[in-house]
């Protein structure tokens, strides 16, 4: 049985409830998949009784950082806190707890360069590792995205709240992965909000593809909002409600203006549900430590690109006063 450490026992580290019976915790997700907790790392021992309730955990498995006395050795350790300042983080932990497997919540880093040092680290180390863009091992989405692949995409457009690198960011890998190359020259900025949120609103050609990101207005309102749509030469696929929806509508004959097409209003739901992601992330992870599957870093160049974007809105944001 694979030993696993978390350090960050947040929402997204454990606490989190389920959805449907889907995992939307680590810990959870290592539960689900037989996986062995050995150590739950956070700064603060607040919600250490929390999660030992709702997991029902019997070990004496939790300690802060600064307390961990002898050397934990650990197949994966996940790193669920803060972004910021997060080679630190890793370079610290990974002192205490030895792993030659990362899994990183997304993004790899709040900072350009603090990536670009995590990355040199842990190919200095031979550490591999991957960023939590869920909807990576959402097998639903992944099968929508292929058939995305197959058209002509003409015009993306993104719909986001709650930050860019915490929401738009998703979004951004996925079509960095079907499109390709940024032309950071093609940047355009309409609008840019610090709080509570860094959000843009730009435009940007992706792989010669035009790609609109537009931030809402309803982080005021504490709404949360993300909507996804890829136009093509013949259809329009859509992620709703941060990938719950995925839905393809076709073009259709107009028959009152002939030699005209337009949008038909019945389209095509492939999947209606929350995503199913993080068990599928640690059952591919355990087929690359048992040499099952074969271990690709693109994720971590993704990530770097994803943020030397963010690093290129900030300084347009600050030369234009935007």
């Amino acid at each position: 049985m694979l030993k696993v450490s978390i350090i960050g026992l947040g929402n997204i580290g454990a606490k989190f409830d389920n959805l449907k019976n889907v995992s939307r915790s680590h810990l959870d997700a290592v539960l689900k998949c037989n996986l062995n907790p050995i150590a739950l790392i956070d700064k603060s021992n607040n919600n250490f009784n929390l999660i030992k309730k709702k997991f029902k955990i019997k070990k004496d498995i939790f300690n802060q950082p600064n307390k961990i006395k002898k050397k934990i050795y650990s197949d994966i350790l996940v790193v669920s806190t803060s972004p910021i300042n997060r080679y630190k983080t890793i370079k610290n932990i990974s002192n205490k707890i030895k792993s030659d497997f990362l899994i990183i919540e997304k993004p790899i880093s709040a900072s350009l360069n603090d990536a670009k040092l995590l990355i040199r680290y842990l190919s200095k180390s031979k550490k591999k590792a991957l960023v939590n863009y869920q909807r990576n091992w959402d097998k639903k989405t992944l099968t929508f995205l292929k058939k995305v692949k197959k058209k002509k995409i003409e015009l993306i457009n993104v719909i986001y709240s709650k930050g860019f690198l915490n929401n738009a960011s998703h979004y951004l890998y996925e079509i960095l992965k079907i499109c390709g190359k940024i032309n950071y020259k093609s940047l355009k900025i309409y609008s840019y909000t610090k709080t509570p949120y860094k959000n843009f609103s730009f435009f940007i050609k992706i792989g010669g593809i035009p790609v609109n990101f537009i931030s809402s207005k309803f982080d005021k309102n504490k709404i949360e909002y993300q909507e996804l749509s890829i136009h093509c030469n013949d259809s329009v696929f859509e992620l709703k409600s941060g990938g719950v929806l995925k839905r393809e509508t076709f073009m259709k004959k107009n028959e009152i203006y002939k030699g005209y097409n337009f949008l038909n209003t019945k389209s095509k739901n492939y999947h209606v549900g929350p995503l199913n992601s993080l068990v599928n992330l640690y059952k591919e992870v355990k087929q690359i430590i048992l040499k099952k599957k074969k271990y690709d870093s693109k994720i971590l160049i993704l990530s770097l690109e994803i943020l030397k974007l963010n690093e290129a809105l900030e300084k347009y944001a600050k030369n234009k006063k935007i």
